[in-house]
Order: structure tokens, then C-alpha cells, then sequence
């Protein structure tokens, strides 16, 4: 298995698992005893539960010790009795505010905790997951920032919660730059040994900048939907003394992640 830049080596191994207080519990789950790991120094936990959507084989449902483990994701939704008791359903709240810390759910969601005030199932949108199911991946038509459009055709929204920042195609990234400095007026140059690209920006023009705009291809009868970033979220801006300036909380790359095809482009939406 491997997870990012690093590896494991294990055994596979099967127990029966359960979820938060009610102790509600799946039997035969099935996973990788860890015997060697490598590049996962840094990691502090216990162990690495993937939420890809990279659907099992059916001989790995069935048996998963001489056909391989199937996803976590793959075998909660395979297991009817706890698809029946809670759903097929996973959420997760992310927070940057300590008075308000994260929170992962398996078997649905708490619209009245964690989405915004009032908020009901008619504000949920609901896509299609892309060709690619590697990812959470969503078909996107077309980008904008404000009205100007970052891209060029159809392209892959990949949500991952496990990325700090997001991370565009190199051509939307490039028109994001420029339309940035002809439209409002914010120049941004790469500075060396800056992991984000520092951008000479005021406190007024900074509250003016529109969202980045993403219209979602929600299924096979064509139908759309538009999810925002805030300013805040691709745009940090900061002081230092008498010195203001923003930060672009996006950086550029040319997709090298699995399942992809020759000149596809992927969004990374991260955690910010």
C-alpha cells in the first residue's frame, strides 16, 4: 500500500471495527497489519484509514485475504447492515477555528451543527463523481474569477481535505495572475524561498476581490451547480508594521496523480 510519498508492508488481517460513542460496529472488517513502513515518520497517529472512492473487486469483498483489501470506503458501503442502520454516507467539518474543532462522521451528516445557519437539504448539491474514482473528483464546465473565465474547457474538481492549499492547472493559474492585475488591480510576483506567491494588494482592494467561482457538472442529464471560494480562502492578506500585502493561497501543477488521461486538468480544492 501506499499513502503519499510513503509505504507500508504488512499482513492482511480481519476484526471487527466500530464508530464513536454507540460503539456501533462492522464484523469482518479487513485490513493491513503494519509490520515495516517507510517515509511516514512524520505521521502521528496510530494508523491511515484512506477515503478513496476506488471501488473493490468483488473477489475482494469476498475474500480479502488471498485477493487483496478492498477500500474502507468499499467495504462500508458493501456492509448492508450498516448501510441500513446509518447509510452510505460519509462528512467531514473543517474548521480554523479552535472554538469550533473539526469533525468526521461515518454514516451521514448534522446540517444543524455544522452548515451555516438555517441551512436545509435543499442547499445540498450532489455531483456525480468524475471518471477518475481515485478521487472525489467532480466534472467541472468552467472556472471564473469574478467574470472573467480561468479556463479553457472541461475540467476535474478534486475535493482532499489532506491539502493545505489548493492547487490550480498551470494555464487557470496563469490567467488567475493575470486577470488578478487587469482587473483589480493586485499584481502577484514569485519571490524565492516562498512557498505562495506574495502579492502587492491594499485593504481595499483586497475586500473587493470577487470569489473564484466553479460551475459542476452534477450528473449524466447535464444539470449544473456553482460552488464558491471566498476571497479568504485563495487570497490571505496581512500586515507587518507599517507594510500590508496578500498572499495567493494557490499554487500551480500539472497533474501526475493516478487515473488521469493525456491532457486532462485537475483542481485540488484543500482544506483552506
Amino acid at each position: 500500500f501506499q499513502y503519499g510519498k510513503g509505504a507500508v508492508l504488512g499482513h492482511p488481517a480481519e476484526d471487527r471495527g466500530c464508530f464513536g460513542e454507540n460503539q456501533e460496529c462492522i464484523e469482518g472488517f479487513n485490513f493491513l497489519n503494519v509490520v515495516k513502513g517507510k517515509d511516514l515518520e512524520a505521521l502521528n497517529g496510530a494508523g491511515l484509514i484512506g477515503l478513496a472512492p476506488i471501488p473493490s473487486k468483488k473477489k475482494e469483498l469476498e475474500d480479502a485475504f488471498d485477493h487483496g483489501i478492498p477500500g474502507f470506503v468499499a467495504q462500508l458501503k458493501h456492509n448492508s447492515e450498516f448501510v441500513d442502520a446509518r447509510g452510505h454516507q460519509f462528512s467531514i467539518y473543517l474548521s480554523n477555528d479552535e472554538t469550533s474543532p473539526g469533525a468526521l462522521s461515518f454514516g451521514g451528516y448534522d446540517l444543524a451543527q455544522y452548515a451555516a445557519a438555517g441551512s436545509t437539504e435543499a442547499d445540498m448539491i450532489w455531483a456525480d463523481i468524475g471518471h477518475n474514482e481515485a478521487y472525489w473528483t467532480m466534472n467541472s464546465e468552467d472556472s471564473k474569477l469574478g467574470a472573467t473565465s480561468i479556463t479553457n474547457g472541461n475540467q476535474m474538481v478534486i475535493l482532499d481535505n489532506g491539502m493545505s492549499l489548493a492547487m490550480a492547472p498551470m494555464d487557470s493559474f496563469e490567467k488567475i495572475i493575470l486577470a488578478l492585475h487587469a482587473d483589480h488591480g493586485v499584481q502577484c510576483l514569485p519571490m524565492e524561498g516562498m512557498p505562495v506567491l506574495p502579492c502587492e494588494c491594499t485593504v481595499e482592494q483586497y475586500d473587493k476581490l470577487p470569489p473564484l467561482d466553479f460551475t459542476i457538472i452534477k450528473n449524466e442529464q447535464g444539470e449544473k451547480a456553482t460552488i464558491h471560494m471566498p476571497k479568504q480562502a485563495y487570497m490571505k492578506f496581512a500586515t507587518d508594521g507599517q507594510e500590508t500585502g496578500c498572499m495567493l493561497m494557490i499554487n500551480p501543477w500539472e497533474f501526475a496523480g493516478l487515473g488521469g488521461k493525456e491532457g486532462e486538468e485537475y483542481w485540488v480544492l484543500g482544506a483552506q
